[in-house]
């Protein structure tokens, strides 16, 4: 129940995270903001998430690039590296990799 609800802020906070950019003038949002999503690993409740986003973001004029990082914290580290280095305007990791589980 925890991780359900967990996972339905998720899903509201990024959709909360793509309107606001919709919000601003268009020289302001849109074609220039870039998000840069990882997530531990895919499954369904992911998958229709991020579609949802994917869709949003093309509504609104965002790139949003989706990175799985199979369950490897380097990986995901490595994933987040990246996308400060290209300059992406917001980070987001969904569902961080948490060692050990």
């Amino acid at each position: 129940m925890k991780k359900r609800a967990g996972m339905l802020f998720l899903a509201a906070w990024m959709m909360v995270c793509l309107w606001g950019c919709a919000g601003k003038e268009s020289s302001e949002a849109g074609g220039n903001t870039k998000i840069y999503l990882t997530l531990s690993s895919a499954d369904t409740f992911r998958t229709v998430l991020i579609n949802s986003a994917k869709e949003t973001a093309e509504k609104n004029g965002v790139t949003l690039d989706v990175h799985e990082a199979e369950d490897s914290i380097e990986v995901q580290v490595e994933q987040v590296k990246q996308a400060v280095e290209e300059g992406y305007d917001v980070t987001r990791e969904c569902i961080p990799v948490v060692p050990g589980q």
